[in-house]
């Protein structure tokens, strides 16, 4: 319900949703949300901020005086790194673009990764498409007002 009520009272001020969590006035949403969810590339800076660069995710290290330390001594703040699979590019990319309104586009991400959703997970997205929570138009998945009630529930069961 108070999903509900924010979505239209932030329509009825002007503001136009275009991701789960977000909404601005048309022409001012945020680039760097839409290079996030559509999977660009990042630089993180600052205590326990991430980076995504050439399928490797880094974070820096959380405790600012740990931070300071390793920058006074020269040394990366960085506290870890992770080379992404192809798969793993794959489902952040498929699974943040649910996020967005206009959906994302899994032939696309396809051919990207090289990787091709298995049965498991068509099974998934079918399931949700008869429930009415992901709707489909052509290769374009979207998720409805009712899927973004439970699109944690359906980011779990594809993962």
């Amino acid at each position: 319900e108070q999903y509900a009520f924010v979505k239209e009272f932030m329509e009825k001020k002007g503001y136009a949703q275009y991701e789960v969590s977000n909404f601005s006035r048309k022409g001012f949403e945020s680039k760097h949300n839409l290079n996030y969810w559509r999977g660009g590339e990042y630089i993180g800076l600052g205590v326990a901020a991430h980076s995504y660069i050439d399928g490797k995710r880094g974070w820096n290290i959380s405790k600012l005086p740990d931070y300071i330390k390793r920058l006074k001594n020269g040394q990366s703040p960085q506290e870890e790194s992770k080379n992404l699979s192809a798969l793993e590019q794959f489902m952040d990319a498929l699974l943040f673009g649910l996020r967005m309104n206009e959906g994302v586009d899994v032939e696309k991400l396809e051919k990207r990764f090289n990787v091709q959703l298995d049965e498991a997970r068509k099974s998934v997205l079918h399931q949700m498409l008869e429930h009415r929570l992901i709707v489909k138009d052509g290769s374009l998945l979207r998720v409805t007002d009712q899927g973004r009630l439970v699109l944690d529930e359906i980011s779990v069961r594809l993962v």
